[in-house]
Parts: structure tokens; sequence; C-alpha cells
């Protein structure tokens, strides 16, 4: 529950401090620097019950305010905002200045009207500004008592014991911290019994998982001050530890609420009863605990002197009014005094002066009147003194008889101290004898605390002896209950896997006892294992980034979808960078500038004078115009000048530039407008030409020249020989720079740039062209140029048309289609017939072979293992007319060897007679209708492929009896479609000119030249390169509207077929003579056979349109039938007797050309839609 008796006992002690009841007054400084006068004593003790009530009030309106916000209505948080802030103003009248910063501090200021949110803000300003000023010993016992009722009692020990410590601090105000220590103590023994349940819910609410609440009930118990228990202790620590452990492993620590340890206590909000009315006045420092008197709160008591005040000025008003004089003499007195005097406003305390004054005359008082009044006033003071003083001795006499030195030496130095500020007042006699009291009074004191102090000193050291026995045994259990509870966490974090916190923990170990055996082996093992651990981790980020650096390269393998590609990260990268690099209008002046182009207004003026037109404009627009008539004056144009102009709605800019043009005396004295700071500015050329400032342009872009590659390598042989025959092979790289001394150089872009800026903008301005107002400077290849807004707009304005129109690009895709179609059928059928194959020729032939073994066949046939007819029918067939002989030549094998065996290795041929035919010889029917067909199909290179391969189906056979039947029966059909595309693309610069090759090069000898030495001669072989690929060569420029691309192209295909070789030859000299005989060396040369495709053409082709600018095609068709006459045209039978192979052959060579323009806005906004906009608006609310 809510303890309200720490607020109430501090107020206690506050009020019995600032004055003590019974007409015993304690005259000291305010908090703040308010001193009270003598006059006020007299009303101390009538106050001092007030002031107990009035801060029970103040602590019972800050609980109330914090335990009912979540209940009262609006009207109720209304009311108790306006009694905390006059609270707090009261608090802060008072000099209590922590506790009123506290109080304010607690209000929620959303709920705050406004003038209450504004009366808060002025106290914590005045509050702030006292505090700078404030004494620093007084500001710590008003926070250590805000501590205390916070229940922050270790806060309040430090406050605290600061005072006692601080040099600058007052006996009271060390008194004062003394009594708060004594409080703190008092306030821990109550808590005592809170600790263990509150121990207990934090480790109740940690296992539940509520964490911020479990660091709540801990910091509870940590900032009450009470001292634990071993056990208690213990528990506070390893729930404190695993809270901070999980506030690691979450990376931030948990919020919680702060709560005092006295609201753990069960029960419901109550609150002390007052005391009977019929208590005891006197306050004792001693007794806390005591109850204050009955009495009403201070506000009653302010406001009850403010009424008497009140009631004595308006007594002393009535006197003087009715002539009562001496009446209102004694009235004015009384109400310019203490108590009542502050409790005057200045103008009523003036008014009550000059009117005791104005008595003074009208009553003629004389000196000895005034003496009188003096010596009155005087014995006041003097009966005051006195009682302060017996006041002071007594309670220094009653803390004396109660042991408290320390207090009654405070009390007796005040004593003194008053009656040296009193000496005055007093005889010589009467002043010596009560000094002679105190410094009695003062040795008494100091001999009974110098017994106290031995008797204190022999207590302490006894205490102290058995207080550092007992704490070194406790250390001792608590290092060892510590170190056996760090090795289970050891164990537990090693479990886990956590070996680097296990360190740590054996490190906190060996910091207990550095000879710990476990911790020391623990150390050893856990370096090793976190050691371990760390190469792990090492080996693994390494292997990562091994895998990242695949993945990079795999990302970088993908195909970019579109010509321009921007990257993911554009838009934030535009944002860090997308400030302008030039001049930019401020917001405001750019919003006038939008509103003169785009507003249309009438301009029907008729004999009107200049100032009424415009008056007319501004009127009309809404403008915020100012006109310079002075300097309009300085030109002849003035205010009455007549203008005409009869024009439809037209921008304001043109019917301004209209009019001021009509006014204008000549072309050298001319009026203008400009728009400056939001204005539109109307005065004379002159004088807004002196509103000049500076602006640097970074114009290094425009001075960067791209040059155009119109040289590239030329494939052809012609280009080859060029080469050889002017001194060497060459190659197909060459110089970048291909302008030549066409290409400018950087000082002549600048100068040219420079031209172009001071020729069309403003051109008589400036002062290279003998004008005023513009100067151009350049460093760094940046342009500062001093002009004015106006030329300043000019001037970015023709710049950026620069950069838009040389931010244009070209994508060239070119594409080379070869298109090949090849179809080749084939039948063929032959059949031969060798009629009377059993005659006498063959069967002695087949004797001799199995006699000697034929193994194969003459003419080079491939071996077989057995003899047909047609084998002596083919030789003689092949031999000539005039050389057909009997002798043919066989190749046998070894004699006795078997069937199938190798012939000899060197055997030569053998030849032998075959014999004559007895009556008729073999009569062979044979026809080559199907090889005479192959022959003749010699043009056509797909059908020499096929012919050179196995026929798709053939089908062969023999049949031999009487008759040998040899048939073969061929069937092809082939058909290939070849499509072959070359698509080399090409960006490049508007109006430029660029270059594309990808080649292979291939060497080959091109000639040789002799070599001749003694009786020898040789070759140099001169080697060329050959260049075949393609090659690309584009120039083009965008239309004016951006919607068409006119190029001119030169292209080239070259192919390599073959080499051809040609043979040199050369004779060396010799002779008999020499003894060394002649002879001829020969060498070759190779000749390149190059296909080659040549296109050179101009054409026009709109944006993404594609283009055939040239191409070729070819068709081959070729037909061969072959057979014998007569049976090849008769029906059904020609089968046999014809063979027929067709083949055709289609190349089609297409050549595309597709430009694309690249625009950059138009790029970055269609991958991007609405970046460039949010780039201008943020450079705009940039201003």
């Amino acid at each position: 529950m809510l303890r309200f008796s720490s607020g109430s006992q501090r107020s206690d002690r506050r009020c019995a401090r600032r004055g003590q009841p019974d007409g015993n007054v304690e005259h000291k400084t305010r908090p703040g620097g308010l001193s009270s006068s003598p006059a006020e004593a007299r009303n101390v003790a009538w106050r001092t019950g007030m002031l107990l009530n009035r801060t029970r009030s103040v602590v019972s309106l800050i609980v109330l305010l914090a335990a009912g916000a979540m209940t009262t209505t609006g009207a109720d948080r209304a009311n108790h905002s306006r009694l905390a802030l006059d609270e707090a103003s009261e608090l802060l009248r008072e000099g209590s200045l922590i506790e009123a910063r506290h109080l304010l501090r607690g209000l929620d200021r959303n709920e705050l009207e406004e003038l209450e949110r504004e009366r808060a803000f002025e106290l914590m300003t005045a509050i702030d500004r006292r505090l700078r000023n404030a004494d620093q010993d007084e500001l710590n016992i008003q926070r250590a008592m805000l501590a205390i009722r916070l229940g922050d009692l270790r806060e309040a020990d430090r406050l605290a014991h600061a005072v006692r410590r601080s040099d600058g601090a007052s006996s009271a105000q060390r008194q004062e911290a003394a009594d708060l220590l004594t409080r703190a103590s008092e306030s821990r023994l109550e808590l005592i019994e809170f600790v263990g349940p509150a121990i207990e819910q934090a480790i109740l609410d940690f296992e539940n998982g509520m964490y911020p609440e479990a660091k709540a009930h801990l910091d509870s118990v940590h900032r009450s001050g009470v001292r634990l228990t071993t056990t208690q202790l213990r528990m506070l620590e390893r729930t404190r530890d695993r809270i901070m452990q999980l506030e690691k492993t979450r990376g931030r620590p948990f919020e919680f609420q702060q709560i005092s340890l006295g609201l753990l206590q069960p029960g419901t909000v109550t609150r002390r009863e007052d005391p009977a009315a019929d208590r005891p006045e006197t306050m004792r420092e001693e007794q806390p605990d005591e109850a204050a008197p009955d009495g009403a709160d201070e506000d009653m008591f302010i406001q009850a002197l403010r009424f008497d005040a009140q009631r004595l000025l308006a007594e002393a008003d009535r006197a003087f009014e009715a002539g009562r004089y001496s009446e209102a003499m004694r009235r004015y007195s009384e109400v310019v005094a203490a108590p009542y005097r502050e409790h005057l406003s200045n103008e009523e305390a003036t008014q009550a002066e000059s009117r005791m004054a104005e008595i003074r005359v009208r009553l003629q008082l004389d000196d000895a009147d005034q003496l009188e009044e003096l010596v009155r006033i005087r014995e006041i003071m003097a009966d005051q003194s006195r009682a302060e003083f017996d006041n002071f001795i007594s309670e220094a006499r009653q803390a004396l008889s109660e042991g408290d030195t320390e207090r009654a030496r405070n009390l007796a130095a005040q004593a003194r101290l008053r009656l040296a500020d009193s000496r005055d007042l007093f005889s010589e006699t009467e002043y010596s004898e009560r000094l002679s009291r105190q410094q009695n009074l003062l040795q008494e004191i100091i001999a009974a605390d110098e017994q106290i102090r031995q008797r204190q000193v022999e207590t302490r050291e006894r205490r102290l002896a058995q207080e550092s026995q007992q704490a070194e045994l406790r250390r001792q259990r608590e290092i060892e209950d510590r170190i056996n509870e760090s090795l289970n966490r050891v164990r537990a974090l090693q479990m886990e896997q956590k070996y680097q916190e296990a360190l740590q923990i054996v490190d906190q170990i060996l910091f207990l006892d550095p000879q710990h055996p476990t911790g020391l082996l623990l150390k050893d093992v856990l370096q090793d294992v976190v050691i371990f651990r760390d190469f792990e981790l090492t080996q693994r980020a390494k292997s990562l980034s091994y895998s990242r650096e695949f993945n990079e390269i795999q990302r970088s393998k993908i195909l970019p979808r579109d010509l321009l590609e921007y990257p993911p990260d554009w838009p934030e990268l535009s944002i860090r960078r997308g400030e302008p690099t030039a001049f930019a209008e401020s917001p405001a002046d750019r919003r006038m500038l939008a509103e003169i182009d785009s507003r249309r207004i009438p301009a029907s003026f008729r004999d009107n004078t200049l100032e009424d037109v415009l008056e007319f404009v501004a009127r009309v627009t809404n403008l915020n115009m100012d006109v310079d008539w002075d300097s309009l004056a300085d030109i002849g144009v003035d205010r009455d000048a007549l203008v005409t102009l009869n024009l439809q709605p037209m921008p304001v800019r043109i019917v301004l530039n209209r009019v001021l043009e009509k006014v204008s005396p000549d072309r050298f004295s001319r009026a203008n407008w400009a728009v400056n700071d939001g204005l539109l500015v109307v005065a004379s050329d002159q004088d807004l030409r002196k509103n000049t400032f500076i602006q640097l342009y970074d114009v290094r872009d425009m001075l960067f020249q791209i040059p155009s590659f119109t040289e590239f390598p030329a494939l052809d042989l012609d280009s080859v020989l060029a080469q050889r025959r002017g001194g060497g092979a060459g190659g197909i790289f060459r110089d970048t720079d291909q302008q030549g001394g066409d290409r400018r150089t950087k000082e002549e872009l600048k100068d040219a740039l420079i031209e172009i800026i001071q020729t069309n903008v403003d051109f008589e301005g400036w002062r290279d062209n003998g004008g005023d107002t513009g100067i151009i400077q350049e460093l760094n290849d940046n342009l500062i140029i001093t002009n004015t807004a106006r030329n300043h707009r000019a001037i970015n304005g023709l710049l950026r048309q620069l950069r838009e129109v040389r931010a244009i690009q070209i994508n060239v895709e070119a594409r080379f289609l070869v298109v090949t179609q090849d179809f080749f059928e084939q039948i063929g059928f032959d059949i031969d017939v060798i009629f009377n194959a059993q005659n006498s020729q063959f069967k002695d032939a087949l004797a001799q072979q199995e006699e000697f073994g034929l193994v194969v066949t003459p003419q080079g046939g491939s071996g077989r293992t057995s003899l047909l007819p047609s084998n002596l029918i083919a030789p003689f067939f092949n031999q000539p007319a005039s050389s057909q002989s009997a002798n043919i030549d066989f190749t046998f094998q070894n004699p006795g060897a078997a069937p199938g065996t190798p012939a000899l290795i060197g055997a030569e041929p053998v030849q032998f007679v075959v014999t004559r035919p007895d009556s008729t010889s073999m009569i062979p029917v044979q026809q080559n209708s199907n090889n005479l067909a192959q022959s003749l199909l010699g043009g056509s290179s797909f059908a020499t492929d096929i012919l050179s391969m196995s026929p798709a189906i053939g089908i062969a056979g023999t049949f031999l009896d009487d008759i040998q039947v040899d048939f073969l029966v061929e069937a092809t059909q082939a058909d290939r479609r070849n499509v072959v595309m070359t698509m080399p693309r090409l960006t490049f610069t508007n109006g430029h000119a660029a270059n594309i090759f990808v080649t292979t090069q291939t060497a080959f000898v091109s000639d040789l030249a002799p070599v001749v030495g003694t009786n020898a001669v040789a070759f140099d072989p001169t080697v060329d390169v050959i260049n075949t690929g393609f090659t690309l060569g584009v120039e083009g420029v965008v239309s004016a509207d951006r919607r068409y691309v006119t190029l001119t192209l030169q292209t080239q295909l070259a192919e390599l077929v073959s080499f051809a070789r040609e043979e040199v030859s050369a004779q060396t000299g010799g002779g008999t003579q020499q003894g060394v005989p002649s002879g001829a060396v020969t060498s070759d040369i190779q000749l390149p056979i190059v296909q080659v495709t040549s296109l050179s053409t101009g054409a026009t082709v709109p944006d993404k349109g594609t283009l055939l600018v040239g191409g070729q095609r070819l068709s081959s068709e070729v037909e061969v039938e072959t057979g014998v006459p007569v049976l090849s045209k008769l029906p059904i039978i020609n089968r046999f007797f014809t063979n027929r192979i067709q083949s055709k052959e289609e190349q089609t060579l297409l050549i595309l050309i597709k430009p694309t323009i690249l625009i950059q806005n138009e790029e970055e906004e269609k991958n991007f839609p609405g970046l460039l906009d949010s780039l201008q608006n943020r450079f705009d609310s940039g201003f």
C-alpha cells in the first residue's frame, strides 16, 4: 500500500527546521536568498502548524494525481492540474525547488489547457533559473528528501553524506543531513520485512517471462539500501545475472517503471489520521514519527495574512480619510512592517508610505517624536533578539542533556551569531553577560563532546574489530558460495556451447581466488576450446566468402533485359547525389515565375497611366509587386506615362514585356522587371543589373569530346596484300583517336562554350563585350559566372538544352541472317549378268587357287577366300583392247598354308596363264549407269558429301550357277536446313561514328624469298594474316523530333573457304667439276580463298524499327539421269536400266538494321517512374 508517513515526516522536519513554536524564533536565511526580518519571528509559532499540514497536502496531491490518473474524469483531471500548478507555485515561492520541479514533471502536458501549459512552462523556467543560482547543499537536502519519499533510500544516503562532507555547508544543513540519514535508517528498518517477498516476486516474474517486472523489483530492493542476508544476496545476484545475460543476448535492456519497495505490501491506500488539537506544539527532531498539531493548510495561513494586511490597510485608509491621523499612522506602520509587508503590492506599499509621510507633515511631528518611535522599535527588536538568544541557549542545553553535542554546538553558535547581530541593541553589561553565558555553554559542550568522542572511539574500535572478523568470515563464505555458483554456471554454459562467456566466469573465479585449481584447469581447457571454435568460425567465414564470390560470378552471367539497365539502388543513389549542379531558383522565386508564365490576363489599355497598368496587373494576378519609381524616373519613365495596348488574354510575362517596352525611351534606357526574393520588381534595367551574384557551373562533361571511330579493318585479300606491299603484315587494332587533326582541344571547346554563352545570353551585358554586368572566369574546367538572376536562368536553360542534346545515344543492332536449305535424292539400280560362267577358264583358275592359295584378287581388289567368274572378267575389261592378254598377276600366300593365312611379306605377284576356253568364253553383260550418275554430279558440295558416305539403304547380292547375276540397289534422300545469325550491337553518341569487328586471324605463307648460298638454295617465307569474321561501322544522327535515325553503314562478312597451294621451285648449282650434283628445290605458297560479303549504304529508320538494308539469295539445282539406251525408255523395265540423282541448294543472306534511341531522362523515367519529380520536389523543399 502507499505510505504517506515518509513525506509527512519529511515535511515535519522541514517545518521544525524553519521555525519553532512558543515564541522561540530561529532567524536564518530562506532558500533562494530571501532573509526573514526580526518582526517575522512573532508569527513563526502560528505558521508552524499550518506549514506542516500544507506540506502533507502537497504529498497527498502528488499521490492522488499519480494514483487517480486512470479513473478520474476530465473535470477532475483539470482540477488536479490546477491544484498541482498552484502547489508548484507555492513551493517555488518557498524555495522548495526540487519538489516543485518533480511535481511539474509529473503532469501530463497533453491534458493541460493552453493557459495551464503556459503557466507550467513559466514555472519550470523560473525553477531552472533559481536552480542555477541556488545553494548546492540546500538542493542536495531537497533531493534527499524527495528520494526518501520516493523510496530511493540509497540515493538519499549519498546526498545526505555529500552535504555533511561539504566544506561550504552550514551547521543547520549538516544537522538536517544527519536527520535525513536517521530517517533513512528508520525507513530501511520498516522495509526489511518487504525485501524477501520482493526478491521472491522478482524470481517468480523471471520464471514467468515477466522480465521488466522482475528487473523493477530487483531495482526497488537495490534502491532501498536494505542490508541483505547472504541467501538474499545470492538470490538477487543470480536473478540479476540471468537478466543481464538475457539483455546481452537480446541486444538492449528491458525497460521498466521504477517502484518503491514500500508499495509492495498488501492492502489498500491509507493515510494517517490527524492528531488531536491539544497536542504539544513543540516539535522534537529526535521524534520524527510524532504527529504534527492540527491546523489549516498553509494556503489558509497566507490568505489570513493577506486578509489581515488588507484589513489593516483599509482601516488605515478610513482613519486617514476621517482625519484620525494618529490611528492611521499606527495602522500604516503595522501594515508596512512584517509579516504584512510582503502581502502588499508595490503600489499599496508605496501609497502607505506616502500617506505616512503626509501624516507626519500634517501632524508636524518633531524630532523627539521620531526618536521616541525609533526607541520603541529598537526595544521591540531587542526583545526579539533576547527571545531568540534564550531559545537557542535553551535548545542547546536540552540537546546537550540528550547527548547531541553537534546540535548543541550549532545552536550555541547560532546564539552567538544572533547576539553579535544584535550587539547595538544591548547595553555593554547585558551583552557581556549573555556572551559569557554562551561561552560557558560552549565550554560545557566541548567537554561533553570530548567525553562522548572518547567513548565512541572505544566502542567503535571494539565494534570494528568484531565486524572485521565477522566480515572476513562472511567474505570467505560468500567467496566460496560465489565460486560454487560460478562453477555451476560454467558447466551450464559449456552445455550451451557458450565458451567465451564461460571463460569470463572462470576469470571471475580466479579473481576471487587466483590459486583455485578447478578454475586454473578450466581456464586452460576453455582457452583451447575458444581458439578451436574461432578457427572453425574462421573456416566457415572463409567458405561463406567463397560462396558469395561464386554467387557474384554466377550473377554476372545474367544477361540484361534492356539496352540500358539501371542498378536496383538507383533511387537511393539519386537521392544521395541528386543535388543540382547549376543555378537553381529559390522556391518562392520559382513559384512567382511559374505564376507569371502560366497566368493569362487580358491587356486592354487605352491611354492608361503606367501606375494604373502595373496596379491592375498586381491586383489581377495577386502577385507581390515592388515598383522602383526612383530608378524609373532616372531613365525618364514616370508614373503618368501613358500605355496603349490591346491584347487577348496572354501570359503575364508577355504583358509586362510589352508594357515596359512601350514606356521605355530607347534601347539604352529600358524599363524591365525581375523576380527577387519572391517579389516582382519593376525598375530600370540598369538598376536591376546591379543585383548580381556568383554561381559556379560544372561544365567538365561538356568539355569531354567523344571521337568518331571511322576506321576499321577490311576483310578482303586486297587489304592483306596492300598491307604487305606497304611494309608489313599489319593488324586489325588501330589508334582509337581516329579524328586526327579534326578533334578540338579542351581549351578550344571551353572558349567555344564561353562564346556561345556570351553571344546568346545578354550579349551587351558582358564585360568582355563592353558591358558592366556579367563576368566569366574559369578554374579547373568550371565556369565561375557573375550575373543577374534572369541571366543565370538563361545560362542554366542554355546549358540544360546542350546537355539534353548531348545525352542522346543510339543503339544499333545489325543482324546477318544466313539461311541455307539443301535437298538430295538418289535411287540407283545396277545389275550384271555373266553367261557361261562355269567354262574351262574359270575351272582352271579355281584349280590354281586351290593349289597356290589365292588370297588377293588382281588389280588391288579386296582379299577373298574364293574365286568368282567376275574376278576373271573385270581385269580383262579394265585393260585396253590393245593390251588384253592371257597373263594375269595374282598374289599367292605361302604354299601349303591354311586358307586365310596372310601373304608373305614382300611376296611378289606370280604370273600365270589363264587358259583359253574350250568352246565359248564367259559372256559378261554389265552396266555402269549408277557410277556415271555419281560422277556427273560433281558441282554440288552437299551431294558430294553424301555420295562420299554409305547410302541410306543399300541392297546387294550375287546369284552363281551357269549364269552369274550381280545386283545392287541404293536409295538415299537427305534434307538439310541451316540458319546462322550474327547479331552485333553497337551504342554510340548521337552524331558520331563507331565500329565493331569480330574477326579470326589466320596466318598463311604468302610469299617465298629465295636465299642463295654456295651450291645451295633455300626459301625465306613471308607470313601474312587474313581476317575472317564481320565488321560493322555506323554513323548516325537522330532527327529533331526524336522519332527517326539516319544511318550510314559499312559492313563486311568474310568466310575463309580454303587454301590453294602453288608450287615454287629453285634450281641448285653444281656439276662434275665441283663434285656436287645439281638439282631442284621446291616449296609451296598458300593462296587463300575467301568469301566476302560487303555492304555500304545509308538509310533513315524509325526508332526501334527494323530495315532490310541488303542481302543475297543463291539457288542451285542439279538433276542427273543415266541409263541404257532403248531399255531405259521401256515402261516398267526401265527402272532396272536407269539411275537418277537430284540435288537442290538454296542460300539466303539478309542484312537487317534496327536502331534504338536512348534518351537519359526518358530511360530513367521508364525504369523508375516519378523519380525525377521526387528529386526535384526534394530539392525544392530543401530551400
